[in-house]
This record gives structure tokens, C-alpha cells and sequence, in this order.
């Protein structure tokens, strides 16, 4: 089932649950009310009530027929803020959690990744972070490497881990709304999968048998990059390792 049948089916359930409750007030209410309380209307108004209705038979099956998910949809959102039992459903990730794609913009020398949101189902919880909360760090390190630095701020999250050749391996968690640059030249780009989460990784061979690697991917939540002298198995372990971390360590 792919994501736009999926939005779909969510809402129609919704709208089950929130006309049934809805048509279960008015009966009652219309039960409430008692036989000598209710209007009796004219036989000319009734007869011209009639003809009205005969007129209509003409064009009802196609009025159905293009108008009723439009006005199921527009239902929805209005009953779905009136409704509580709409307050539970949001409580499924799937449901309340905005869906980022990478874009990536080519430049002469070097390459501009960023997040753009291409599912807003988020109209009502806000569940995207506006600054870091939790810090997310790697748990695997290489032997050779060693914790250099780390660092935390509003916006951003930075590790330096290092080794006795002065190499590093940087690792940063960023907002959505970060936009990052990377290296646009003597490079190899391949996607790649993080514990579940798409993602690049590029390869790069320089002169004097320079070899990095970086790699980029989101959690639909924050922004991760990797900065690596390590080899690219090594790289990825670090990358998968990527958990929660208690700041107070």
C-alpha cells in the first residue's frame, strides 16, 4: 500500500468513526423531542418539496459520484477538530509524522543537500524538533580512534573522534532544516540504508591516496552526517550505531 493510499484508508476510518458518533446525537436528540413539538408543514409547501426532489433524481448519481470525496474530505477536517476520538489516531507515528525526501543540488565544485518536507500529514501536532532535544551520538567507534571533542547546541550536535594519525571521523546530528555542503569533485554517489532511513554515501579518492567518505541521511526527525578518514565498512558501523545518548555521561 503506498503512502497516498494510505492517507486515504486513515481518513476514511476517521470519518466511520466520527459521523457514526456524530449521527448517534442527532437521532438522539430528534428522539428527545416530543410528537406534539414536531412542525407539520403546509400541503403546498410539501407539494413543492416534491417536484423539488423529482428534479433532482436527474443529476444525483453524478453529483455523488464527483462531489461526495470532496465533501467527505472537507467533513473530515471539520469534525476531526470537534471530535476527541480523532486525538487517539494521531498517537500512530505513521500518522502524525511529516515524510522528508533529500534534495540535492549539483553545483560546479561542490554539492548543497538539504530536507524538504513532501507530506505534510502534520496539520495539527507538531512533532518535528525546532531545536535539538535529544542528542543522538555513535556508539562504535573504531579501536584506533579515540573521543576528541563533542559539542551541543541548539541547532546542532558535533563529535570528533580522532587517532594517532591525525585523522578524524566527524559526526554531526543537525535540524531538518539544515543545509549542508559537501564535496562536489572526485567523488563516487551511492544511496544507502541507516538502521531502516535512506541516505548518501560518497566516496572520495583524492591525490596522494587521499580516501574519505561521507555519508548523509535523515530520521524524519533530525539530520545526520558522517565525516570519515576510516574505511568504508568502518563508516557504516559508525553510522548504524547512531543511538540516544544521555548528555549527563
Amino acid at each position: 500500500m503506498d503512502n497516498s493510499d494510505f492517507k486515504s484508508k486513515i481518513f476514511d476510518e476517521v470519518l466511520k468513526i466520527v459521523v457514526k458518533d456524530s449521527i448517534k446525537k442527532e437521532i438522539a436528540e430528534y428522539n428527545d423531542v416530543k410528537e406534539d413539538e414536531r412542525h407539520t408543514f403546509s400541503p403546498e409547501f410539501e407539494s413543492k418539496m416534491t417536484k423539488i426532489l423529482k428534479r433532482g433524481k436527474k443529476f444525483k448519481t453524478d453529483f455523488r459520484k464527483n462531489s461526495l470525496k470532496i465533501i467527505e474530505r472537507t467533513a473530515v477536517v471539520i469534525l476531526i477538530i470537534l471530535s476527541l476520538s480523532f486525538v487517539s489516531l494521531f498517537s500512530v507515528e505513521a500518522v502524525r509524522t511529516e515524510v522528508y525526501n533529500m534534495i540535492i543540488t549539483f553545483y560546479e565544485k561542490f554539492i548543497n543537500i538539504n530536507f524538504k518536507n513532501t507530506d505534510n500529514q502534520n496539520f495539527i501536532m507538531g512533532v518535528i524538533p525546532e531545536i535539538i532535544g535529544e542528542v543522538f551520538l555513535p556508539s562504535y567507534i573504531p579501536e584506533e580512534y579515540w573521543e576528541d571533542d563533542i559539542s551541543k547546541s541548539d541547532v546542532d550536535v558535533r563529535a570528533v573522534y580522532t587517532n594517532d594519525e591525525g585523522k578524524n571521523i566527524i559526526y554531526y546530528q543537525m535540524l531538518l532544516s539544515a543545509v549542508v555542503s559537501v564535496d562536489g569533485e572526485e567523488y563516487i554517489e551511492n544511496d544507502i540504508t541507516i538502521n531502516g532511513n535512506n541516505g548518501k554515501i560518497y566516496e572520495y579518492n583524492k591525490a596522494d591516496d587521499i580516501v574519505y567518505y561521507i555519508i548523509v541521511w535523515n530520521d524524519n526527525k533530525y539530520f545526520y552526517q558522517i565525516y570519515s578518514f576510516s574505511n568504508k565498512e568502518e563508516t557504516i558501523k559508525v553510522a548504524e550505531s547512531v543511538v540516544l545518548h544521555d548528555v549527563e555521561k
